[in-house]
C-alpha cells in the first residue's frame, strides 16, 4: 500500500514533467497487481495468527487447555501451520539480490545479499519500501534498475505463493 502510495506520487511527477514537454501523459500501472498485494496480507495476517498461536515449531501435542473445543483449535492451529510452510517453501530461498562486487561501498556499510524469503518478510511483515530494504541490507540509495530488479523477484515470489509459476525452480533469483 505505501510503495503504491509512492508509485502514484512519482507518476503524477512524471506526467506534469511530460506535459510540460508536450508530451502526452501515460496511464498509471500499479506496481503490484491486486492478487499480489492480497497474497502479501494474507501472508502477513497467517504470520500473525501463527505467532499468536505461541507454537511455532513446538509440538502440538502438548498443546491443550482452554475453554472451547480443544481439538478445533488444534486442527486450526495445524491448518495454519501447514499453509505457512507451504507459502514459505513457494517463496523460496534463492538471492532477490547478490553482491557481486567486493568493494567497500560509499556509505561505509557493507552490503549484504538480500535472499527473497527476506525481501518477502520485509515487505510483508515489516512495512518496509524497497529503498527501506536496500538501507536495511546496506546497499544505500538504489537506482530504478535496482529497485526494478528487486521488485520483479518480489513479486515473482507473491505470485509463486498464489499458486502461479510454480515450474520455475524456486531457489533461482
Amino acid at each position: 500500500d505505501v510503495m503504491e502510495e509512492q508509485a502514484r506520487r512519482a507518476h503524477v511527477q512524471s506526467n506534469a514533467r511530460r506535459k510540460r514537454e508536450g508530451k502526452k501523459p501515460i496511464p498509471f500501472v500499479p506496481p503490484f497487481s491486486i492478487g499480489q498485494q492480497e497474497m502479501g496480507r494474507e501472508y502477513a495476517r497467517l504470520v500473525e495468527r501463527c505467532e499468536a498461536a505461541g507454537v511455532k515449531c513446538s509440538s502440538l501435542e502438548t498443546v491443550g487447555g482452554g475453554g472451547g473445543d480443544a481439538d478445533a483449535r488444534e486442527a486450526a492451529i495445524i491448518h495454519d501451520l501447514q499453509r505457512l510452510r507451504l507459502l514459505r517453501r513457494r517463496i523460496g530461498d534463492g538471492l532477490a539480490r547478490e553482491v557481486r562486487r567486493h568493494r567497500p561501498s560509499a556509505t561505509g556499510t557493507k552490503r549484504t545479499a538480500i535472499r527473497v524469503m527476506c525481501l518477502v518478510d520485509a515487505v510483508c511483515l515489516g512495512d518496509l519500501t524497497l529503498d527501506g530494504v536496500f538501507a536495511k541490507y546496506g546497499w544505500g540509495k538504489a537506482d530504478a534498475q535496482m529497485r526494478a530488479e528487486l521488485r520483479s523477484a518480489l513479486c515473482g515470489a507473491l505470485d509463486r505463493m498464489r499458486g502461479f509459476d510454480l515450474a520455475r525452480p524456486q531457489d533461482a533469483a
